[in-house]
């Protein structure tokens, strides 16, 4: 027996188990939220620290290849 039934008049899904199944998925719910917002959180720390590092590291691949093109006579 499901605990889920169809009103074919309002045409909704209702549950028949009451305000515990309500609770249980409100609770779900938040742990769902709660988890996503530790996961965003980590990603924004990891972006916070991997960002200024991939910045620096492309301005020293950008400040040698000037300096290579400098020492070869190269001009642009």
């Amino acid at each position: 027996m499901s605990i889920w039934r169809y009103d074919a008049q309002t045409g909704h899904l209702t549950s028949h188990c009451g305000p515990a199944l309500s609770m249980s998925l409100g609770l779900l719910a938040a742990t769902a939220v709660s988890r996503f917002s530790v996961v965003a959180g980590v990603l924004v720390g990891v972006l916070a620290i991997v960002g200024p590092l991939v910045h620096a590291h492309l301005q020293f691949r950008k400040a040698s290849g000037r300096a290579a093109q400098e020492e070869s006579g190269e001009t642009r």
